[in-house]
């Protein structure tokens, strides 16, 4: 059994390339899950006012009902919230949060799919190595063709790489420490 420290004595070169694979995909699905939490964020804000605009123009007319006095206060109130609420969605529409969510949470599990099924042959490789190892590599290019197009930025690639690196506890080949994910060292390899 090889131990995933120590990847880069490891003499196979198919489990190597295995190995580097498992960084890859788990970095890569460790960003698509940040961008998730993000996009779940940013979708559920139109959403939110969608249903408190018109609870709150609703409440204030209840009590203070739709006399005179109160119609200026309750139409600035809810002229101030509509705004809000229809800039909010326009740029919900305008960015795509929802199809950036759904992306985002498609790649991490397919990233997190293909780690597993890397690591699993790194570890045990079967008598059919090369063949299995073709057919997940094949997997692994499209998907890493599909995510490429997604800008991922430099900070979110060297976080990637922190991930990938803290999960199979191998060390930055240029600090020569494991890193911790959310901890960024300085390192201009796998920090800042």
């Amino acid at each position: 059994m090889s131990d995933p420290a120590n990847q880069l004595a490891e003499p196979d070169p198919v489990r190597q390339v295995c190995w580097t694979r498992v960084v890859h995909t788990v970095g890569t699905g460790a960003i698509f899950e940040r961008r998730a939490r993000k996009y779940q964020r940013l979708v559920r804000g139109p959403a939110f006012l969608g249903v408190v605009v018109p609870s709150v123009v609703g409440t204030m007319v209840l009590a203070w009902g739709a006399n005179a006095a109160s119609r200026p206060i309750v139409l600035w109130t809810a002229g101030i919230l509509a705004t809000l609420q229809i800039v909010l969605s326009v740029w919900a529409l305008v960015a795509r949060w929802d199809s950036s969510l759904a992306y985002a949470l498609d790649s991490a599990a397919e990233n997190h799919r293909l780690a597993a099924q890397f690591e699993r042959l790194a570890r045990t490789p079967p008598s059919d190595l090369q063949m299995r190892f073709d057919l997940l590599d094949a997997a692994y290019q499209a998907r890493s063709d599909s995510d490429v197009k997604q800008v991922v930025s430099s900070s979110e690639k060297r976080f990637g790489l922190r991930s990938g690196l803290h999960r199979i506890q191998r060390p930055c080949v240029e600090c020569g420490k494991i890193p911790v994910p959310d901890d960024p060292s300085l390192c201009s390899v796998c920090g800042r």
